[in-house]
């Protein structure tokens, strides 16, 4: 049973792990193609930076717990995303702007 439960888990990783790349190779294909999205209000803007999309749709799948429904690697590709807008990018943290 520990060999059956250890190739589940590393077949799960393999699957999140190709999940992270696709999800990094995605943002970083579509980051200079694709405009930002930006919501103003009065003398704001709020920047919704790809990994802060990918951080609230990772937080929604966890807080509705279909998780376990879903295949690691969907996960793997909202982690990839955001590691890519955290690590690529300096503003990263800039999510209210001054017009």
């Amino acid at each position: 049973m520990p060999i059956f439960a250890g190739f589940i888990s590393l077949q799960a990783s393999a699957l999140f792990c190709l999940g992270m790349i696709a999800g990094y190779l995605v943002a970083q294909y579509f980051s200079d193609k694709a405009d930002s999205i930006e919501i103003p209000i009065g003398k704001y803007k709020i920047h919704l930076h790809h990994w802060l999309i990918a951080l609230v749709g990772l937080v929604i799948v966890f807080l509705t717990n279909v998780q376990n429904v879903l295949p690691s690697f969907f996960l793997g590709l909202g982690g990839g995303s955001l590691f890519h807008g955290i690590y690529c990018y300096t503003d990263w943290y800039r999510i209210f702007k001054r017009v």
